[in-house]
């Protein structure tokens, strides 16, 4: 189990795996697309500044450009004293609080 993708570790109470409370796997398949992938809710608008979430950019905040498509976001990353433009899946990212 702990070598699947996207599995950090088990949750255990002792030394067995705790159940998931009901209802939290239904709720999360019913957050999925077809695809199985999750549907963003949040209400990203172009210009805003944007928290990337994951990859090697992880934790550097730019400004959102434009939605490409209802899976991916184009970002403008200040790196290296310029503007350098990242597609990334909109799940990748998420509005930055300051």
């Amino acid at each position: 189990m702990n070598g699947t993708f996207g599995v950090i570790r088990l949750v255990v109470q002792g030394d067995r795996p705790a159940p998931a409370p009901v209802g939290v796997v239904e709720t999360l398949n019913e957050a999925c697309d077809a695809d199985g992938l999750p549907r963003w809710q949040a209400d990203l608008k172009p210009g805003q500044p944007v928290r990337l979430l994951t990859g090697p950019f992880a934790d550097l905040v730019g400004e959102l450009e434009s939605m490409t498509d209802t899976r991916r976001v184009r970002i403008l990353l200040d790196i290296l004293g310029g503007e350098t433009p990242v597609v990334l899946p909109v799940t990748s990212v998420a509005p930055d609080s300051g």
